[in-house]
């Protein structure tokens, strides 16, 4: 049996609750506020005038299987917003799925 991806759990959730499922962007605002069961992991991935690019993992049950998705955001840091900044807001076509990999760390007292 082929996996569901997100963007099918996504579409079936919006259309189950009259979301809109016109863009990716309002797609990307439906994963992120409706699917997400709390963000995993978070990074600043690069810091700019005005602006932190972060990316998050996030959790997400799709037919009863824990499955983990990254994408990204930006943390404002003056008076602005995005639409403001022209910055290109996240879509769920942005959106990729991660998996988890075991970092080991030694530590000598």
């Amino acid at each position: 049996m082929t996996k569901r991806t997100l963007l099918d759990h996504t579409v079936d959730y919006a259309d189950k609750h009259g979301y809109s499922t016109d863009d990716q962007e309002d797609l990307h605002e439906t994963f992120i506020e409706c699917l997400s069961e709390g963000v995993v992991q978070s990074d600043t991935e690069s810091e700019h005038r005005g602006y932190d690019v972060r990316s998050y993992v996030h959790k997400v049950t799709i037919d009863n299987e824990e499955r983990h998705f990254k994408t990204f955001d930006y943390h404002i840091t003056g008076d602005n917003c995005a639409a403001d900044m022209d910055l290109g807001m996240p879509k769920l076509s942005d959106v990729e799925e991660v998996f988890p990999r075991e970092v080991v760390k030694v530590i000598y007292e």
